[in-house]
């Protein structure tokens, strides 16, 4: 995702599939069928990651900064901080996500 600046502030691999092995039970799935369908998937996670590392690198001491300020705050978590995760979660906006973990901590996981 672009952000007003024209630089990538996002990177989100939400693509991948099957690779025509939907609806066909797993045990009919063979070795060379599975592979094609891990390397799609993983490989081309990898290679979107790649291409914008560096342009995502050089933003991230600006990152860094804002949360060592947003920590340097001490604020405390709030309920709705907690509450508008979880709307999102349950909203239509969701509607295809599943299987995910959340962390509402104001980025203290990352330090």
């Amino acid at each position: 995702m672009l952000g007003a600046e024209g630089r990538i502030g996002v990177l989100i691999n939400s693509a991948g599939g099957g690779v025509g092995q939907v609806g066909r039970p797993v045990e009919e799935v063979g070795d060379d069928d599975w592979d094609r369908v891990v390397r799609t998937n993983l490989y081309s996670a990898f290679y979107c990651i790649r291409a914008v590392a560096p342009a995502m690198n050089e933003r991230r001491n600006e990152g860094q900064q804002r949360l060592v300020e947003g920590i340097a705050s001490r604020r405390l978590g709030r309920a709705e901080d907690i509450a508008n995760g979880v709307l999102f979660f349950v909203s239509d906006l969701a509607g295809w996500i599943s299987g995910q973990t959340l962390s509402i901590d104001g980025g203290r996981h990352m330090v």
